[in-house]
């Protein structure tokens, strides 16, 4: 529990770091799947709970677009 807590936790800064090194728009299967293997790499545990992550994810990312925290091309 401790781990999923600590990783919501990250995701924000997570997701930022992943945009910087993947910059732009139609890259969002690549950009996933890197925070996939970051975090399942981190703890192996973590696979199952891979929807719920995605989903909170997901969320963290229409919110960085709404408030402008991604430049657009």
């Amino acid at each position: 529990m401790n781990s999923i807590i600590a990783i919501l936790q990250l995701l924000p800064e997570l997701i930022k770091a992943i945009e910087g090194l993947i910059p732009g728009d139609g890259k969002g299967e690549q950009k996933l799947a890197l925070l996939r293997q970051w975090i399942e790499s981190a703890n192996a545990e973590l696979g199952p709970l891979w929807p719920q992550i995605a989903a909170a994810a997901g969320l963290l990312v229409k919110v960085f677009n709404l408030l402008g925290v991604f430049k657009k091309a």
